[in-house]
């Protein structure tokens, strides 16, 4: 499970170092309960043990939330009617029906999902997977757009590609040198306000690599509603520079 550290409360964590070309220390609290430390290779353990010491607060919030995000975790999907997805921070309710193949759609009416005979919770699974996914890079693309709206003038790439993938310990990232985006598909369970503020966080690292004061400030003049916008984030384990 990577090392440990007893902080000075004398809670004991787990944690890894994941050595990346950053310029600061970043901390993530993975799903696992596991701290992720990315860090330049000239950073020293000493100095990464120092660091969360010094986070023991943040830290133990995040641990704590991630507990009580999992004791309220839904049971897996089993893919019967009756189940709900949460979409745009609205919860939607699965309704099947049996037909010659297998297919699902989003309409007004909720997630419907139709079965060929002899289909497996995993075809289901994979099924919903893809139909999300594509409502993922229709509404990131907008989200997108917006942004680049919001900074226009600014000295942002003429071209960005946008990944989409299932993340596991944050809501999105950005390679300024690559001009490369991911967002997480978890990011479509959430108001659309919150998916626009984001991708806007994304983008204006762009301008900003780091999460300093100017960043915030970028944020900030241009989305005045920012922290706002990112508030529903503060009760889940991601990222939490998106509630700074």
């Amino acid at each position: 499970m990577g090392n440990s550290l007893c902080l000075n409360g004398g809670r004991r964590i787990f944690y890894e170092i994941v050595r990346k070309p950053v310029k600061n220390i970043n901390l993530r609290v993975t799903e696992a309960g596991l701290v992720r430390v990315s860090a330049n290779r000239r950073v020293s353990v000493r100095q990464v043990e120092a660091i969360l010491r010094q986070q023991e607060r943040f830290l133990l919030r995040a641990l704590e939330k991630q507990t009580q995000r999992q004791a309220l975790s839904p049971p897996a999907h089993r893919y019967h009617s009756g189940e709900t997805f949460r979409v745009l921070g609205q919860l939607q309710t699965l309704q099947t029906s049996a037909g010659t193949k297998t297919a699902a759609a989003l309409t007004k009416r909720g997630l419907l999902l139709q079965t060929a005979p002899e289909t497996s919770a995993e075809d289901c699974r994979r099924c919903i997977e893809r139909l999300l996914t594509k409502q993922c890079r229709i509404i990131f693309t907008e989200a997108a757009a917006g942004a680049k709206t919001l900074l226009q003038g600014r000295p942002l790439p003429e071209t960005v590609t946008l990944r989409i993938r299932r993340m596991t310990s944050r809501w999105g990232s950005c390679i300024p040198a690559k001009n490369i985006i991911t967002l997480s598909t978890r990011l479509l369970e959430l108001p659309l306000p919150c998916i626009q503020a984001v991708v806007l966080h994304e983008y204006v690292h762009f301008l900003h690599a780091d999460h300093s004061k100017d960043f915030y400030a970028e944020l900030e003049r241009v989305m005045p509603d920012y922290r706002q916008r990112v508030a529903p984030l503060s009760s889940l384990p991601y990222s939490f520079f998106y509630n700074e």
